[in-house]
């Protein structure tokens, strides 16, 4: 990179964390302000950055000051809205977190405010930035893309997180939709969804639930599940008569099968973090001056495909998208 890039982060919980460890030790980038309201979690800061409890200091810091150069959010979807839209009126390029919003009146909302402001904004829809998805659309597009899918599986899970104000169907959904909505280039036209386990956990609330979207002819069917002792995430897509895995936890990012292979070839995929690429790409897309938000527009349609899936869990009907 040419200079180096200050960044602003508001929000020092587990993936602020991350965020300021990943600042910590890249080059061409830096953690020049932060914000939290929580004291104990401004201790993430490096020596000599400023701290503070209110966001509303780092959009300050934006031109004319030039103090920051954009701005990480890292907090609850709920309290997004308000500082992505702060930022983006200012010019401040920023990074959000997914899922956007919980409505997709208000992602909508944030969507057009960046189309007018001509902004640049990102969201960490982190799984699309991994080595290894991105080996699998490189190998799907060579078989003929969205063009040649027949359908889609997906399937996550872990122990808890156990939320109280975010269901797993948008805690960890946001992630296999946005794979999904990135496999087809487009929006489902249906979506069905179920609740087949849902119990108190630990001060949340622990499901498993069952979801299934369509694309015209090809349906993708996703599990979410945050009741697993195992965590696990895996990503196949069904092209033709050839199979492709994505494994987002395992050791082996990518397989494939042809339909008269017994068994998976696998093959390790090699690069960078997901995290590491988010930040690389933000950073580079600051420097050339980006006002690209196709980022933003896919993160408002996982929002609108989500609310549509959360109604069919309390109509137990198919819903029109």
């Amino acid at each position: 990179m040419s200079r180096e890039v200050r960044l602003g982060l508001v929000g020092g919980g587990r993936w602020g964390r991350i965020y300021a460890a990943t600042l910590e030790r890249m080059e061409g980038v830096s953690l020049a302000a932060l914000s939290s309201r929580n004291s104990d979690n401004r201790a993430i800061a490096p020596e000599g950055c400023p701290t503070t409890s209110d966001w509303r200091d780092l959009i300050e810091m934006a031109a004319p000051k030039g103090i920051l150069d954009g701005l990480i959010i890292a907090v609850p979807p709920e309290a997004q809205m308000n500082i992505a839209a702060a930022a983006i009126k200012a010019g401040l390029p920023a990074l959000l977190e997914k899922p956007v919003t919980m409505d997709t009146a208000s992602a909508k909302q944030l969507l057009q405010l960046a189309k007018t402001q001509n902004s640049f904004v990102m969201v960490d829809h982190t799984q699309l930035f991994n080595p290894a998805f991105r080996h699998l659309k490189d190998h799907l597009a060579k078989l003929g893309g969205a063009a040649v899918v027949s359908h889609i599986s997906a399937s996550a899970g872990n122990w808890g997180p156990f939320r109280s104000n975010i269901p797993v169907l948008w805690d960890w959904g946001a992630h296999e939709v946005a794979m999904a909505l990135d496999i087809m280039g487009a929006m489902p036209t249906k979506a069905t969804a179920a609740v087949l386990e849902r119990r108190d956990e630990q001060g949340g609330i622990g499901e498993r639930v069952e979801i299934q979207l369509q694309f015209d002819t090809v349906s993708a069917a996703i599990r979410l599940d945050n009741l697993s002792p195992d965590k696990y995430r895996l990503f196949e897509v069904r092209a033709d008569d050839v199979s492709l895995r994505y494994d987002g936890v395992g050791t082996h990012g990518f397989a494939s099968k042809s339909a008269a292979a017994q068994e998976w070839k696998s093959i390790k995929i090699e690069g960078s973090l997901p995290v590491d690429n988010v930040i690389s790409e933000f950073a580079k897309g600051i420097l050339a001056g980006s006002n690209n938000h196709e980022g933003l527009r896919l993160g408002a349609d996982v929002v609108a495909v989500l609310e549509k899936c959360q109604a069919a869990l309390k109509s137990g009907e198919t819903i029109s998208i």
